[in-house]
């Protein structure tokens, strides 16, 4: 079982300390999404994944640490709107003011976990289109990294896999679909996600399903 601890965490940002939550130990049995979100136990400790600073509002994965210029983007519009917004889930906005400090610096990958992390969160919530409008902020960060030649995941294909995966599940079949016919060779869970797509299935699937090699490509 995956088992999570409440601490108390001094805000570097700020100096003030806050009741936080700490992942202590995960356990994921079974299989992954195709968007490689885990299997329980450790797919109900999300809420452990971001840490929020009540004072400040400063949102990062442990608030005890803070790089240069990250004061300066708490304190902006942006972000505090971001953090402020009524229409999506609490921990959700946590996680896009998470996203905004590390697009600002140019840290695309985690950027783009962050955002689908949020997205995560709005299934779970069951509000469809704002886990749409995160996939689809995931897709522009993953998408520059890959322009950056930096990787966001291992595995064979596992990155077309999950950009299709997310356009797929943002209701952009025709786009996910171009990705899938694009790639030679494609592996077991690109097929399927060529397949889901085809269909306009929006659903999350996992990763068992495509790999029981059931499907062939669609022509």
């Amino acid at each position: 079982m995956s088992q999570t601890i409440e601490v108390d965490r001094e805000c570097a940002l700020c100096g003030i300390s806050s009741r936080q939550f700490f992942l202590l130990e995960s356990d994921a049995r079974g299989s992954p999404d195709l968007d490689l979100r885990p299997p329980e136990s450790l797919r109900s400790t999300i809420y452990s994944w971001i840490q929020h600073c009540p004072s400040c509002g400063y949102c990062s994965t442990d608030i005890g640490h803070v790089s240069e210029g990250v004061d300066a983007i708490v304190r902006s519009h942006e972000y505090r709107a971001q953090l402020n917004d009524p229409s999506l889930p609490l921990l959700a906005r946590r996680f896009l003011c998470w996203s905004l400090i590390l697009k600002r610096q140019d840290y695309n990958v985690k950027a783009g976990w962050a955002n689908l992390h949020a997205a995560w969160v709005c299934d779970d919530a069951g509000d469809p289109l704002s886990a749409s409008i995160c996939r689809q902020q995931a897709f522009h960060s993953f998408s520059e990294a890959k322009r950056s030649n930096v990787r966001f995941a291992e595995g064979d294909q596992m990155e077309e896999t999950i950009l299709a995966d997310l356009l797929r599940r943002s209701d952009l079949c025709d786009e996910a679909l171009a990705i899938c016919k694009t790639t030679r060779s494609p592996s077991p869970e690109l097929t399927y996600e060529q397949y889901l797509a085809s269909i306009h299935d929006q659903n999350a699937h996992r990763l068992h399903e495509a790999r029981q090699g059931t499907l062939k490509p669609l022509q």
